[in-house]
């Protein structure tokens, strides 16, 4: 791996970086745009250092890649970091991604294990199962792929929206209590693969994102209580237009409903109220991503709605524990 330089994630590097991101995206098939804005929210999230958390690869000179830690620190059920991460097609088998992922399993390693709890600890990696040499490259460095997730999406002409539930009522976001929503949204993920409840940091920062709209995401409340039972935020990504001649797709990024309400209609009535503000606010299609093993049957659900996959990434996963003999690298459970 001669001539491979780590370097510390710098804002300033930003517009170079996204090129790279970008020329790896469109070799890869991947299906969205990922502009400066959004790099530059990620080096400001709530928890990140990018000196600490992220690393700019540079091969002989020249950029080639990038790796940061993404790590939401978790009370309950488990913790988990996600390494995120790509290289530039062009030195792709030159020992970039390996040292890539190499220092981003180490770095996690450190930051999983600097929680002090009892709580189970994993770092995972996602790539598209359209790029198996990066599945080869995850193997080899310890990690079992685990999870398949799917990006669907179908056209808004023909959409039927389902009846919302008797005793239910479908409001607009700005009605709801934002903090109540944010308790709905841990209780209802709380039996999802890998989910970990947002704290109040975490959900400004998914409800500030870019392409995040409140203006077009919905609540459902119990008409008897008046108490929040479900919710949709959604999304509208504009740079994405210039993959899909003339798609204009709305995006529904967090669908939950609480689990004594699941299969009454809730989230249907949630889909089709999205539905009907993205058609309102000019979008010809409706997106969003699904684990392919949901245990609230969300991915049935959607494909009786319409939907048809289009993208699907396969998600791989290492356990760590402390080093008892040094090295300080994760062991495989």
């Amino acid at each position: 791996m001669s001539g491979i330089e780590l370097r510390p994630l710098n804002s300033d590097e930003a517009p170079a970086l996204v090129e790279v991101i970008a020329a790896a995206h469109r070799y890869d098939g991947f299906p969205q745009v990922f502009t400066e804005a959004e790099l530059l929210e990620e080096l400001g999230a709530p928890g990140f250092d990018p000196v600490a958390d992220g690393r700019i690869a540079y091969l002989d000179g020249v950029l080639a890649g990038w790796s940061r830690i993404w790590h939401q620190p978790s009370s309950d059920r488990l913790e988990r970091a996600y390494i995120i991460g790509t290289v530039h097609p062009d030195f792709r088998f030159k020992g970039v991604g390996r040292a890539l992922l190499g220092w981003g399993r180490e770095r996690a390693t450190e930051r999983l294990l600097g929680r002090v709890n009892d709580l189970p600890k994993f770092i995972r990696i996602d790539a598209s199962d359209q790029v198996p040499d990066a599945h080869h490259l995850y193997r080899e460095m310890g990690f079992t792929p685990i999870r398949w997730f799917e990006d669907l999406v179908r056209p808004i002409a023909g959409f039927a929206a389902p009846a919302t539930p008797e005793g239910i009522a479908i409001v607009p976001w700005a009605e709801a209590g934002d903090d109540e929503v944010r308790q709905v949204h841990n209780a209802a993920f709380r039996d999802h693969w890998g989910s970990t409840a947002l704290d109040i940091a975490g959900w400004r920062h998914l409800l500030g994102g870019h392409g995040t709209r409140p203006d077009l995401s919905w609540v459902a409340v119990d008409r008897s209580s008046g108490a929040v039972v479900g919710f949709a935020v959604n999304a509208y990504f504009p740079d994405d237009e210039a993959l899909h001649a003339g798609r204009r797709d709305g995006w529904i990024l967090q669908l939950g409903t609480l689990d004594r309400w699941r299969r009454r209609g809730v989230a249907s009535a949630l889909i089709g109220a999205s539905v009907a503000s993205f058609a309102a606010a000019g979008c010809t299609h409706v997106a969003l991503n699904v684990d392919s093993d949901n245990p609230s049957g969300a991915a049935s659900l959607y494909r009786a709605l319409g939907f048809e996959a289009e993208y699907r990434s396969i998600t791989h996963q290492i356990e760590v524990r402390a080093a008892t003999g040094g090295g300080g690298l994760p062991s495989p459970a």
